[in-house]
Parts: C-alpha cells; sequence; structure tokens
C-alpha cells in the first residue's frame, strides 16, 4: 500500500482507530516531544509558566514531595 493510498483511507477511520494508529506509529513519543518543544519555542505555553508564577507568589502550589 502506498502513503497516497494510505493517505486516501485515514478520513474513514473512526477517532478511536486515528489514536491506535497514532500510538502506533510513535511509539517513543518523538512527535509528542517534538510539538511541545515547537510550541515551548514559539512562545505558546507560556501562559503555563505566567501562572505557576502566579500560583507561587500567591503561595498556591503544593509542595514537591521529599525525596526518600
Amino acid at each position: 500500500m502506498s502513503i497516497a493510498e494510505i493517505k486516501a483511507e485515514l478520513p474513514k477511520l473512526t477517532l478511536d482507530e486515528k489514536l491506535e494508529l497514532a500510538r502506533e506509529l510513535d511509539v517513543d513519543g518523538v512527535l509528542w516531544d517534538a510539538q511541545i518543544r515547537a510550541a515551548s519555542a514559539a512562545g505558546r505555553l507560556d501562559f503555563l509558566f505566567a501562572e505557576a508564577d502566579a500560583e507561587r507568589a500567591a503561595g498556591q502550589l503544593k509542595p514537591w514531595p521529599s525525596r526518600p
């Protein structure tokens, strides 16, 4: 089966089938890691850092568990 044939079949898959295929193709999380790095570099995660900074300043963050 060619890539073109596979692409033609993708719209026919259910959401669960697409998720299963995505997990199969990205066994090591390489794509996820790349997406997170790109989003971070582009500043799309800055709101998370700002939120954490505000919660820390307000004393709302729970302490990290201590290590044994």
